[in-house]
């Protein structure tokens, strides 16, 4: 089965049974792998054009192909996860914010997440103790809202690029 898909990495997801993989590039054969099975990657030099992959056995392979930039780990199979899930919204009261720091949220290990809504008219900024604005990584403009599931249980706080902004404030909790 020929892949006309041009790449730098590849890797085999799922192949029930060894296949055999031929990289192209330029209609000419760059590199080989014969009786490859689940978990082969490679990344042959120069990338290639073309994929060609033969099996034995009629199957169904999973394979993943990318620039090299990015790739992978999937796993076959089953897995069992858990979402931690909250089982409180605790709707907190309207926070003034201004240009000096303000306490958001206090640290709390049962917090799942949290959420901000910016309901006022300025910019405001939301990070650990010690926030400045011009070093901000989280601004919130009139009317954004961010969800923390990162760090929820992390103490945060909140400044302003000008006096009287407003947010509104929701704790997931266990």
């Amino acid at each position: 089965m020929p892949l006309n898909w041009p790449g730098k990495f590849f890797q085999v997801f799922e192949s029930y049974a060894p296949i055999d993989v031929r990289f192209f590039h330029a209609g000419r054969v760059v590199y080989t792998a014969e009786q490859m099975e689940s978990g082969f990657y490679v990344q042959p030099d120069g990338g290639f054009d073309r994929v060609e992959i033969v099996s034995a056995t009629q199957q169904a392979v999973k394979v993943g192909i990318s620039d090299g930039t990015g790739g992978s780990n999937r796993l076959s199979g089953d897995v069992a996860a858990t979402i931690k899930g909250a089982s409180a919204v605790l709707n907190k009261p309207i926070l003034s914010v201004g240009t000096v720091e303000t306490p958001l949220v206090a640290a709390r290990a049962d917090r799942v997440a949290f959420r901000v809504l910016n309901s006022g008219t300025t910019n405001i900024a939301i990070g650990g103790p010690g926030l400045t604005y011009p070093g901000a990584v989280l601004v919130l403009a009139a009317g954004d809202i961010w969800q923390e599931e990162t760090a929820p249980g992390a103490a945060w706080v909140a400044l302003g690029d000008a006096a009287g902004g407003v947010l509104k404030v929701q704790e997931l909790l266990l």
